[in-house]
């Protein structure tokens, strides 16, 4: 809970409110400014910014790009997308914002960690087979 005056226990909830609907709506990179985001709780941008970062430790923005990463790193697990159709699922415009992002988070690019994690070596067998 906040002590402080700065940070109200009405922005600390709000910013619990903007964690919830940025999880939910991921992949709506344009419903996801932080002015956007301020607009849509009531709440402006410089009281946002500090409940946020209060709460989580993090900005808004990095606390997407966290969110982003953390799909993106079950999605590789997936086997079904690739890069490509992972960052624009998940509201990329350009593949290589993910690999920047991811890279940042990671500490490599999507491609590397699929080879290192040894994603996607699965193969399934046609049945009776193994």
């Amino acid at each position: 809970m906040p002590t402080t005056q700065t940070t109200s226990l009405y922005h600390y909830h709000k910013a619990g409110e903007v964690a919830a609907y940025i999880k939910l709506n991921i992949t709506r990179r344009d419903q996801l400014s932080l002015d956007d985001l301020g607009q849509r709780f009531g709440i402006c941008q410089t009281n946002l910014t500090k409940a946020f970062k209060y709460r989580y430790k993090t900005t808004v923005h990095y606390y997407i790009i966290q969110t982003r990463m953390a799909i993106a790193r079950e999605m590789l697990c997936d086997q079904r997308k690739s890069v490509k159709e992972i960052a624009y699922s998940l509201g990329y415009k350009e593949i290589n914002h993910l690999t920047r992002d991811f890279k940042k988070i990671m500490g490599m690019p999507p491609t590397e960690y699929v080879q290192e994690n040894g994603v996607r070596q699965h193969i399934e067998l046609p049945i009776g087979v193994g």
